[in-house]
């Protein structure tokens, strides 16, 4: 009986990994798949990445055959054995600072190189346009004479029967801008934001599943070319991403050591992002206030931590009422 036990479990093992491998292809195909294909082929709708299933398919297709060369010519073992030391034997500070610059030279040249420092759509163009005023010393600005003239998606004003000119979107992105309007280099803060985001990942890795992970985590990070095209823009992608991996961060410590202060980090991360992209907040939000459930004896443990990341969590929200 025994036997037939041991069998049947492993012929279940087999069909589950079977299964978890064909599901896993399914989401690599599907993540090459823009618009309404198969129906009508995907032309990327302007974006500067060419998204049409064929280039991504190719692609993704010579990435693979590179790292299967990399990975199996015997000459380069010696490189590949000094990589490997490095990357998971070395203190975590060290490869937050050398993947986090990394990350950092590689998205502004992708700012400066393919975007030419400047916004890309309007939606960035509007939270630009909204840190200038910011950094003129004003929250907006009239009306101007000729305002029928004057028109942008993204900024509200006469076009939209407003009495003056802001931008429509929460403040978050145009005050993360404005050091970068003051200083006449607005175009390198979310190359910043984006260096910033890779290691912080690499530290919730870490905490989620070891220190392995968290450094695979973030050189994984490195190299997604989705990163890394909205770390060259303008857009609040990149620092919404970080404020919600800060928050996370803080929840996993809270519930492990029960401080205040990673409280405080949650609940103001999480209202920072907020006053970035809201409804993006409000999702991953349920999400670990989920995960707080399930713990909800760690939780009640640290309650002192949970009120304070509740409190300041509601005091972000509420600004943007």
């Amino acid at each position: 009986m025994r036997g037939i036990e041991g069998a049947r479990g492993r012929w279940t093992g087999r069909v589950l990994r079977g299964l978890g491998v064909v599901g896993a292809l399914m989401l690599l195909v599907l993540s090459l798949v823009k618009g309404d294909w198969p129906s009508e082929p995907s032309y990327g709708n302007g974006w500067p990445v060419p998204l049409s299933v064929k280039a991504s398919i190719l692609r993704s297709l010579l990435a693979l055959v590179a790292g299967l060369a990399l990975a199996w010519m015997p000459s380069l073992a010696p490189w590949r054995e000094r990589a490997g030391r490095w990357l998971f034997h070395s203190p975590r500070r060290r490869i937050q600072w050398v993947l986090g610059t990394a990350a950092f030279l590689l998205y502004a040249g992708v700012a400066w190189f393919r975007f030419k420092g400047l916004p890309f759509l309007d939606d960035d163009a509007a939270a630009l346009f909204q840190a200038r005023i910011f950094a003129a010393g004003r929250l907006t600005l009239p009306v101007p004479k000729y305002g029928q003239f004057f028109s942008l998606f993204g900024l509200l004003g006469r076009a939209h029967e407003h009495p003056f000119v802001c931008t429509m979107y929460p403040p978050g992105l145009s005050l993360l801008l404005l050091p970068g309007v003051l200083a006449g280099v607005p175009w390198l803060m979310i190359p910043v934001t984006g260096g910033l985001l890779v290691a912080a990942t690499i530290t919730l890795g870490a905490e989620l599943a070891g220190e392995r992970v968290g450094r695979l985590a973030g050189l994984f990070m490195l190299g997604s070319p989705f990163i890394g095209i909205l770390s060259g823009t303008h857009l609040s992608h990149i620092p919404t991403a970080g404020l919600l991996v800060v928050c996370w961060l803080a929840v996993v410590r809270l519930l492990r050591t029960g401080r205040i202060r990673h409280g405080v980090m949650a609940g103001a991360a999480w209202g920072a992002a907020c006053l970035f992209r809201p409804l993006t907040a409000l999702v991953v939000g349920v999400v670990v206030a989920l995960g707080v459930l399930v713990q909800w004896r760690r939780a009640l443990a640290a309650w002192r931590g949970v009120l304070a990341a509740l409190l300041l969590a509601v005091a972000g929200g509420a600004l943007l009422a």
